[in-house]
């Protein structure tokens, strides 16, 4: 299988960060990985997407979110990666479809007590949780 375009989706789980002005330095480093809504978009009030520009750095870019998150606010979030293609890319990213879309989608779903996993197609790459809360 020959993969074009690779994305990766951060699903992730806080409170009502899309309307709290403390979360600026937050869209400040989704930014860094292109503009709302077309690389990164809030929804449902306690989640959102990022497409990440590479895979080199998509493993960085997740502690970095997790790190922002936890100075401002003390919270925790989970996060869900999937390492796949993009099969439709939309005005908004939240619309948007391919493997990475679904991977993550359903690795969130099936996470518990695991606050940041990845799931990929990459021939011999297995997919894991990387850690539980207590």
């Amino acid at each position: 299988m020959l993969i074009y375009q690779y994305i990766y989706k951060f699903t992730e789980l806080m409170y009502i960060i899309q309307q709290n002005p403390e979360f600026g330095p937050l869209k400040t480093l989704f930014n860094t990985q292109g503009s709302e809504p077309e690389v990164w978009q809030f929804f449902r009030g306690d989640s959102f997407q990022l497409e990440a520009k590479s895979v080199e750095n998509v493993l960085m870019l997740a502690l970095k979110i997790k790190a922002t998150v936890k100075c401002i606010k003390a919270l925790d979030i989970k996060i869900a990666i999937g390492i796949g293609s993009k099969d439709y890319s939309a005005p908004k990213i939240t619309e948007s479809n391919g493997e990475a879309f679904i991977y993550s989608g359903e690795l969130f779903d099936r996470m518990r007590k695991k606050n940041l996993a990845i799931k990929t197609n990459i021939p011999g790459k297995k997919s894991r949780a990387l850690n539980k809360t207590p």
